[in-house]
């Protein structure tokens, strides 16, 4: 896990001149890979650990009742995400840019996140921090793709579709093998959260070094993504 993060954030201390002529276009590209592996470690540390969180944190439900507040919370998250691209972050991203739309909703789902960590001790805390955390989610499925296909030569998509979702697997599955382990042998489930605390706000330290295209900057907007 160590070398993994170690790997991903050696990106950004690399000198231009060390990844040659030939490679140097590719380094906008290399940085949105690493911002946006940070997100998916935070999102995907959640999807795999949220029961244990509540079970821990929330005393007196039985399983089928942590299983159901566990669904519900995934449910307010989702539909955060179905409802923003179209009515908030595209009209936004027209006015701010896509990067800068991105980093602000990465920045509130890190906050959300530490909000669960801190005060989610009761059913109706966490719903209202999941929707916070869903802004995040919301940007996650709708901007980094397009962000992303603005940096490349676009008869080469495929390929870099490709790498793209490396952002993608490779944090899925750091989460599920080395966070799972730290995870098993916490006594306090609350690192659920930090961690995903930890990995949004690194990804959003990331997106402030990368900057729009200026083909974005000429057509800002919102391409809904599965990614």
């Amino acid at each position: 896990m160590g070398l993994t993060v170690a790997s991903i954030l050696l990106i950004f201390i690399m000198k231009r001149s060390a990844f040659g002529v030939r490679f140097a276009h590719l380094i906008p590209f290399q940085k949105i890979l690493a911002a946006h592996s940070f997100t998916w470690l935070g999102i995907q540390t959640m999807f795999v650990y949220m029961f244990a969180y509540v079970q821990q944190k929330i005393e007196g439900l039985s399983a089928n009742q942590m299983g159901q507040v566990v669904s519900i919370s995934f449910l307010l998250f989702n539909a955060i995400a179905a409802i923003l691209p179209a009515t908030v972050l595209q009209p936004l991203a027209l006015k701010i840019g896509r990067v800068k739309t991105h980093l602000l909703c990465i920045g509130i789902m890190a906050i959300g996140y530490a909000g669960i960590w801190l005060f989610g001790h009761s059913v109706n805390i966490i719903y209202l921090l999941m929707c916070v955390v869903g802004i995040g989610w919301a940007a996650t499925v709708s901007l980094p793709f397009a962000i992303m296909s603005q940096t490349i030569d676009q008869s080469r998509m495929g390929m870099f579709m490709g790498l793209f979702n490396l952002s993608v697997v490779l944090p899925q599955l750091v989460a599920s093998l080395g966070v799972g382990e730290a995870i098993s042998a916490a006594q306090d489930k609350g690192l659920i959260f930090i961690i995903c605390a930890i990995s949004l706000a690194i990804s959003a330290i990331l997106w402030l070094f990368i900057k729009d295209s200026q083909a974005e900057v000429d057509t800002k907007g919102v391409t809904p993504s599965g990614h």
